[in-house]
């Protein structure tokens, strides 16, 4: 809030944002992007949010009440296990075939906003491509050192050098 990161409960935040063709519901998550996209913009007030069914938006407010349990360090270790152990990513064909969408909204102080909607590949698969293309871009010299959001190193277009790809 104001350039500053504060906390905020668990699915606290929902909203019914229409993207991808279709009204999804979201909810407000804390993600790194929070931070990365105030680097990058320096628009003070960040929220992310991502879609979710209905029924797990309801169990993270369930859960969310027992944030003082779940946080503590011997849940921590046996949910690592659990994690590790059980949840697998998404298979090879999922990568493949399943299309991203990220919608974002901007308004300034008078109110005047402007939405946007990206299409991507599999987000695991979006990630892995980028990471390439970031490691080829600091080898090839394109990067002054320091911290860079791959925005800032490489441009607000740079996403959209990914195969699949596309911004309206």
């Amino acid at each position: 809030m104001n350039g500053k990161i504060v906390p905020e409960k668990t699915a606290s935040a929902s909203q019914i944002i229409h993207f991808g063709g279709k009204d999804r519901l979201c909810v407000g998550i804390a993600w790194g992007d929070v931070f990365t996209a105030f680097q990058t913009t320096k628009i003070p007030n960040i929220k992310v949010f991502t879609g979710m069914p209905e029924k797990m938006l309801k169990n993270m407010r369930k859960a969310s009440k027992w944030a003082w349990l779940i946080t503590a360090w011997p849940v921590q270790q046996l949910l690592g296990i659990i994690v590790r152990n059980k949840i697998d990513g998404p298979s090879k064909e999922k990568r493949e075939t399943v299309t991203t969408y990220l919608w974002g909204k901007v308004a300034n102080a008078n109110g005047k906003t402007i939405e946007a909607e990206l299409q991507t590949p599999e987000s695991y698969k979006l990630t892995a491509i980028t990471a390439l293309m970031c490691v080829e871009g600091v080898l090839a010299g394109k990067v002054k050192p320091g911290y860079n959001t791959p925005a800032m190193a490489f441009g607000s277009d740079f996403i959209l050098g990914v195969e699949g790809t596309s911004r309206k």
